[in-house]
């Protein structure tokens, strides 16, 4: 019996170091679990301060935005009166520079009528004044007279090349003899 309690003892000893070994296995095992869980709880929590701390960026600038907005509004309000006076200004002064441009243009056409007009009368005029007698004695007095001014050009051109060369003449040479001008040429 005491072989049976024996054999008994040692399988109850096995199985209890068999109960160890897994239990310390699941211990462990358990373990490593929460260190992981501990781990990702570490990650989950920065990224929801990150989150948090983006959400209040986020915050900030929608207050920000919204005083812009509240802003640009008032600002719209105050200056419509304004742009509403300047649009009804700018309409005016459109249709002025429209009524202007065609008087202008009316008055362009008017004006070129009238030079037409004192053009045909200026050559009707001149027509009838050369038909007379009088204006054609001026006019051979004045053909004569520009052929009369033609040749005192002519004369006096002629007469200052022969003033210049007799000058070219009467100037002194820059040397007394032919001595002097081969050493002048010649040092």
């Amino acid at each position: 019996m005491s072989d049976k309690l024996l054999s008994n003892l040692d399988k109850l000893l096995t199985e209890f170091v068999f109960q160890v070994q897994q239990t310390s296995y699941a211990t462990d095992l358990a373990k490593q679990q929460v260190y992981l869980y501990t781990a990702n709880i570490t990650e989950k929590k920065k990224e929801i301060s990150r989150l948090q701390e983006n959400i209040n960026k986020s915050n900030d600038a929608i207050v920000h935005l919204h005083k812009h907005r509240k802003n640009c509004k008032e600002n719209c309000n105050t200056w419509k009166p304004t742009y509403v006076a300047l649009s009804r200004h700018e309409e005016y002064l459109k249709n002025q520079l429209k009524i202007r441009q065609e008087t202008t243009e009316n008055d362009r056409k008017m004006y070129q009528d009238y030079i037409i007009q004192y053009n045909n009368i200026l050559k009707q005029h001149q027509e009838k004044y050369s038909e007379t007698a009088l204006s054609q004695e001026y006019y051979m007095k004045k053909k004569d007279l520009e052929e009369i001014e033609n040749r005192v050009l002519k004369h006096s051109e002629q007469f200052k090349s022969k003033e210049a060369a007799l000058l070219d003449m009467l100037e002194p040479a820059p040397f007394q003899s032919l001595s002097d001008w081969a050493l002048q040429m010649y040092p």
